[in-house]
């Protein structure tokens, strides 16, 4: 099975200059962030419905600090 064949914007790619299939793969890119973010959204959404349904809460606290290796200390 052909890539051509299957898909045949893939073809099409393949004339394009390098300036333009950059672009393209941009705003591919670009395409497949805003997907994955809705997901997120819909997903935390039905999180929240469902421990709301529930009687429950979620929180979410962020540890001070940044993640990670703590500081060396200072004594050495």
């Amino acid at each position: 099975m052909s890539d051509a064949k299957e898909f045949p914007l893939l073809d099409s790619l393949t004339h394009l200059p390098d300036e333009r299939l950059r672009a393209v793969i941009e705003r591919a890119r670009k395409l497949l962030a805003d997907r994955e973010s809705g997901r997120q959204e819909r997903a935390l959404a039905e999180v929240r419905r469902i421990i709301k349904e529930n009687g429950l809460m979620l929180t979410a606290r962020r540890k001070p600090g940044k993640p990670g290796r703590p500081p060396k200390s200072q004594a050495a």
